[in-house]
């Protein structure tokens, strides 16, 4: 069912005869022995970026702990900035494997919430924002909620397509012409189908199948960049898979097999991919390859990437680039390549305002590792600072707003199996004059509502 308005329509499922039957276009063929990526040359290291004092680390504005129910807060905010995320009430234990799911919204501003809605279905999967709504994925469910109210907006039930209990959807992307696509995991057949659905209806305009099939992100104006017949090594990690540029609908603009260890991002120019051989950055017609990177934002020019370090002993790094040259790079101390480095960056016009944290190796069965100190940094085209920040646990999102950092982070009060809770807090410190790049690869998930898309100017 879907409902518009809050009138119920029924949208109908990919099969249903009020939508039609879009296409199957089948498996996708082959697309052959992988192509040599411009494998770029070493060009050598870069300046080392200048390691500043801390000035002053930022204050707290405001918080909120959650110690009687669970949140999942991805960092999601929207242009007004609203903040939203999902409640588990009750939270989930062994006696209540399905808790009953909630989206909240709340003002950036002080954290007091807008409204808190019943989000019926299984625990949430897949969560962005989209075309005025918030759209979430809970088993084979997708639903829309209005952004503005929490009103539903419309809800797309594919369960009857190919029922089993361990099918699931994700690849959620954002496709910025009013147009959203997804992949239904098939467990029994080892498949994925690819839909393509009505932003403001969930109607389904087509979908196909192919082994596999994922959606990487999305230029934003109507383009999506997807991996199909992938095989992964991990010495060195790196998948080589069939990559695409399909339009929203469904027309393919160009395949080559790639091998590439993960999406980055996407200019106004072309799609960005790691590939592990590369030592610089150097462009094809029809995408951009980079190192090993992470982490990437980037706007038309300048951007910024992470690496490992060179030893156990050595901090991982922040690169630094401008167009294909590679500018700068600086040490992020408190990190190294042994353990786990969490980094959360937005790009603030002509520099990076990020926060970062690593985790180290914790003995416990269901914790496998914990927190260490967190930490807020600035980093530009030659310098970079970084300040403590004296949060009690581990940094699960973050979204950067105008004067403010949002940080949600979780308090691990036991690393013990069991279902007790460890809470969550959402807090706010103060960034005077910081704001996201009004345009570009921003942050993680591309743009502040996620959807593997640039943000738009």
């Amino acid at each position: 069912m879907a409902s518009q308005g809050g009138a119920a329509v029924d949208a109908g499922s990919a099969g249903d005869s009020d939508v039609g039957s879009p296409p199957d276009a089948g498996p996708a063929p082959d697309g052959g022995p992988a192509t040599d990526a411009c494998v770029a040359p070493d060009a050598g290291a870069p300046p080392a970026l200048e390691v500043l004092p801390c000035p002053a680390p930022p204050p707290v504005l405001w918080s909120r702990t959650f110690s009687q129910v669970d949140v999942s807060f991805g960092g999601a905010a929207d242009e007004n900035g609203n903040l939203y995320w999902v409640e588990y009430d009750p939270p989930w234990s062994y006696q209540n494997p399905d808790p009953p799911a909630f989206l909240v919204s709340a003002d950036s501003k002080d954290g007091q919430n807008r409204y808190r809605v019943s989000a019926p279905g299984s625990t949430v999967g897949s969560f962005m924002l989209a075309d005025g709504n918030v759209v979430l994925s809970q088993g084979l469910v997708v639903t829309a909620y209005a952004a503005a109210t929490g009103a539903r907006s419309w809800s797309l039930d594919l369960t009857a397509a190919r029922p089993t209990g361990y099918d699931g959807i994700g690849w959620m992307t954002d496709l910025g012409d009013g147009r959203i696509a997804f992949t239904r995991y098939s467990n029994s057949e080892g498949s994925t189908t690819l839909y393509v659905v009505d932003g403001s209806s969930g109607t389904v305009v087509w979908s196909t199948a192919s082994p596999a099939y994922q959606v990487l992100g999305s230029n934003g104006t109507g383009l999506m960049l997807v991996a199909s017949n992938a095989s992964t090594s991990y010495s060195p990690y790196e998948t080589i898979a069939d990559v695409s540029v399909l339009d929203s609908s469904g027309r393919e603009t160009w395949k080559d097999r790639i091998a590439y260890s993960r999406f980055l991002g996407w200019t106004p120019a072309r799609p960005w991919l790691a590939v592990p051989e590369n030592q610089g950055i150097c462009s094809t017609a029809k995408y951009t390859a980079a190192p090993a990177w992470w982490g990437q934002t980037m706007g038309a020019n300048l951007g910024f990437a992470f690496s490992f370090g060179t030893g156990a002993q050595t901090p991982d790094n922040v690169q630094v680039f401008r167009g294909e040259s590679m500018i700068g790079i600086g040490p992020l101390a408190g990190s190294n390549p042994e353990d786990g480095l969490a980094v959360f960056p937005f790009l603030a016009g002509d520099h990076l305002d990020m926060l970062g944290q690593a985790w180290h190796s914790q003995p416990a069965l269901c914790y496998p590792s914990a927190p260490r100190a967190a930490w807020f940094a600035r980093v530009d085209a030659t310098s970079l600072y970084q300040c403590p920040l004296s949060l009690g646990g581990g940094i699960e999102a973050a979204a950067l707003l105008p004067g403010r950092l949002i940080v949600g982070w979780r308090n691990y009060l036991s690393y013990a199996c069991g279902d007790h809770l460890n809470p969550v807090t959402i807090e706010a410190y103060a960034l005077p004059g910081e704001s996201l790049a009004k345009s570009g690869w921003v942050q993680w998930g591309g743009s502040p509502g996620g959807g593997n898309r640039p943000r738009a100017p």
